[in-house]
């Protein structure tokens, strides 16, 4: 008899402290989690840090986080689960009283994109695992990753030479042998050209004024459509993500030059129907204005690159035109031909191998190597 008043007095003990975790097991309690860094570069490592703290007498023998995030950023160390492109990652946490917890992950960042933690869902469970409780923790975290410049050098060759010329630099600097004058100093000019005279006499940073032989600036005009007969989904993502890097790599290369440059797309960041145009700009933190329009691109287009040539890109013109595509036709030869004329120096750069004697030979035709092609 007296076993079963043991008991009984057990199974209510048990009831007991499982009602106690189930009112009071997220009392008192705080979670939190952010990236080390807001931005970072395809293939950098940052940080995840989660923070769990328990204000309250009452331990929690098991407590268990499930962030839920992009498969593209790579938790080092953890038994993650992968559903389409979602990553599920599970950690867990044994807490006293008055306790707090700190636990950082390492993050590589796989792929450019702009990746959120917008919540976690915990769960905690009583002293026997009777009960099990849940509860949604908001924590509204990101980090944007920006598109890794592609080498320019390495990556592609001619299309129509046999000789498999490289892209090159064009010569976008200041002619140094015509100076009509001295100007203020700024960011993006050179040490080198430093007027120490006028700097002394007017007490301002002085440089000489150098006459460009001609006015340059760069449009790069991105397609993304991987198939010109593509309506609404891209059937080979990964060609458009080879071509945003190339558009990266573009944009990188204007840093040595401090040539402007200006962007445009036949997509939308804003759910409209309206193709992205950038401002003209040149400098630093233009670039990285530009690499983070790149790193938001969705993975659709707004209307067909043929339509988007003939309507957005018919009033712009610079002196040296980039298109980027993953495929070549007829209109998109018409729009290089009819920019040439006009005196643009124009370069198509296709991120799909293109065979010898697919291209014309009046266009400055670009295509992927082999070996990236593989890639």
């Amino acid at each position: 008899m007296e076993f079963f008043y043991v008991v009984v007095v057990l199974l209510i003990l048990a009831v007991a402290q499982a009602q106690v975790y189930k009112h009071l097991g997220f009392r008192a309690l705080d979670y939190d989690c952010k990236f080390s860094e807001n931005e970072a570069s395809e293939g950098d490592e940052i940080k995840l840090v989660e923070t769990v703290s328990n204000h309250k007498m009452l331990p929690l023998p098991w407590l268990r986080s499930e962030l839920t995030t992009s498969m593209y950023l790579d938790f080092a160390g953890s038994q993650s689960l992968i559903a389409d492109d979602t990553r599920f990652v599970p950690s867990f946490f044994m807490m006293r009283g008055h306790r707090r917890t700190v636990r950082s992950w390492n993050v590589r960042c796989a792929k450019r994109g702009v990746y959120e933690v917008q919540k976690c869902i915990l769960l905690v469970t009583d002293l026997l695992g009777l009960k099990t409780t849940s509860h949604v923790a908001e924590v509204n975290t990101a980090v944007t990753v920006l598109p890794r410049p592609m080498d320019l050098q390495g990556s592609f060759t001619s299309a129509n030479r046999l000789q498999g010329d490289i892209i090159v630099r064009r010569n976008y600097l200041d002619d140094p042998f015509y100076r009509v004058g001295v100007r203020e100093y700024t960011p993006r000019d050179s040490m080198r050209n430093i007027h120490w005279a006028a700097t002394a006499r007017t007490g301002k940073l002085m440089v000489h004024n150098n006459q460009q032989t001609a006015e340059q600036n760069m449009l790069v005009l991105l397609n993304l459509q991987s198939r010109s007969y593509e309506t609404v989904n891209i059937s080979d993502k990964d060609r458009i993500e080879t071509a945003i890097r190339v558009c990266a790599g573009f944009f990188d290369d204007t840093l040595r030059s401090g040539l402007p440059v200006r962007f445009a797309a036949n997509t939308s960041l804003d759910g409209t129907d309206r193709a992205i145009v950038t401002n003209e700009f040149s400098g630093q933190e233009h670039v990285l204005d530009l690499m983070r329009t790149l790193a938001r691109l969705p993975m659709q287009f707004t209307e067909s690159f043929s339509a988007f040539l003939r309507g957005t890109c018919d009033p712009l013109t610079a002196s040296d035109i980039v298109i980027v595509t993953a495929y070549v036709n007829d209109a998109l030869y018409d729009y290089a031909r009819a920019r040439k004329e006009a005196g643009c120096h124009v370069k198509i750069v296709c991120v799909t191998h293109l065979d010898m004697g697919e291209a014309p030979d009046d266009l400055e035709i670009y295509t992927i190597t082999e070996e990236e092609a593989a890639q």
